[in-house]
C-alpha cells in the first residue's frame, strides 16, 4: 500500500515540476560564465577547470572565463557569489 502511495505521491511531482521546467529562459546563460580556481595558473586544478570549461563552453554556445584566484583560503568576496550570502564562523547555528 505504501508502495503506491510514495509511486502516485512521486508521480504527482512530477507532473507539477514539468511546466516549471519548460517556462526556463532557452537563453541560459546570457552572459559569459565566471569561473573561479582559488589555485594558482599552470596547476593541476586549473588544467582541470580548463578542460571542463571547454566542454561547458561548447554545450552551452556561451564562453567560460577561468579567473585563478590563488591563495584564497576564506570565503570568497559577496562580487565573487553574485551577491549570495556567506554563513559566518556559527553566528546562525543554534
Amino acid at each position: 500500500m505504501w508502495d503506491r502511495i510514495l509511486l502516485a505521491g512521486l508521480a504527482i511531482a512530477a507532473i507539477v515540476a514539468t511546466p516549471a521546467a519548460r517556462a526556463q529562459d532557452k537563453a541560459y546563460p546570457a552572459k559569459p560564465v565566471e569561473l573561479v580556481v582559488p589555485f594558482p595558473a599552470g596547476g593541476a586544478a586549473d588544467v582541470i577547470a580548463r578542460l571542463v570549461a571547454q566542454v561547458v563552453s561548447e554545450k552551452w554556445g556561451q564562453s567560460v572565463v577561468i579567473e585563478n584566484k590563488a591563495g584564497v583560503t576564506r570565503p570568497p568576496p559577496s562580487h565573487f557569489q553574485g551577491g549570495a550570502s556567506w554563513p559566518r564562523g556559527g553566528e546562525d547555528r543554534q
